[in-house]
Formats: structure tokens, C-alpha cells, sequence
């Protein structure tokens, strides 16, 4: 067999292990792409955070916009009801993250039952 490059080797090759070493670096290896993942969920949520805050700043500018507006054509009761509205946010008021009182959440309810509105749609009342 030795015409195959293959000679008997000193040792069974089915018994070979990496040792110490191959587990030093593979834990290594582990260990630095855990971290690395670690930092690119952190960059891809501050990211995200970002987003939500500058569309939330560009709502409220828009809307302030739209009252200003209103107000310098003569338009009262959107004036009115902005202040309502923002009156129930600063009060920690029903009114939701858009400042909307019909995407508020409704805590009050017991968890499983339904809305009165939602009740006398289907006849519960």
C-alpha cells in the first residue's frame, strides 16, 4: 500500500481529538460571535428607537402645523378639541401614544370581557 501514499501510521486515526487546544478556540470562536450578536441587536434597537422618535417628533410637528392653521383660518373647535386632547395626555388621561382617545388602551375592563359598545353589537346587552 505504500505505492497510495498510505502507510501505517503510528497512531489510530479514529482516535484523534483536537484536545485542549481545539476547544480553547472554538469556545473563542463562540464566545466573540455571541458578542457580536449581542452588539447588533443593541445598534439594530437603537435604530429602531431612532425611527419611532423622529416619526413621533414628525406627528407632532404636523399636527401642530395643521392647529396652527386652523386656528389663524378662524377654526375654534379644532383648537378646542387639540386641547382637550393634550389636557387628557398631561392628566395621564385615556388618550393612546398617537394622542388619539380611539387607540387608547382600555385598562379598566376585566381581562376576558368584552366592551359595552362591542356587548350591545352582539346583542349581550
Amino acid at each position: 500500500m505504500t505505492a497510495l501514499g498510505l502507510e501505517r501510521l503510528p497512531y489510530d486515526p479514529d482516535q484523534v481529538t483536537p484536545g485542549v487546544i481545539g476547544f480553547a478556540v472554538t469556545a473563542a470562536v463562540a464566545l466573540v460571535v455571541i458578542l457580536l450578536l449581542l452588539d447588533f441587536t443593541r445598534r439594530v434597537r437603537r435604530i429602531n428607537d431612532r425611527a419611532d422618535i423622529r416619526a413621533r417628533i414628525d406627528a407632532e410637528v404636523a399636527e401642530r402645523d395643521a392647529l396652527e392653521r386652523a386656528a389663524a383660518e378662524g377654526q375654534p373647535d379644532a383648537v378646542e378639541e387639540a386641547a382637550a386632547r393634550d389636557a387628557g395626555i398631561a392628566e395621564g388621561g385615556p388618550a393612546g401614544p398617537t394622542g388619539s382617545l380611539e387607540a387608547a388602551p382600555q385598562d379598566d375592563a376585566p381581562a376576558g370581557e368584552a366592551e359595552p359598545v362591542e356587548r350591545e353589537r352582539r346583542g349581550d346587552a
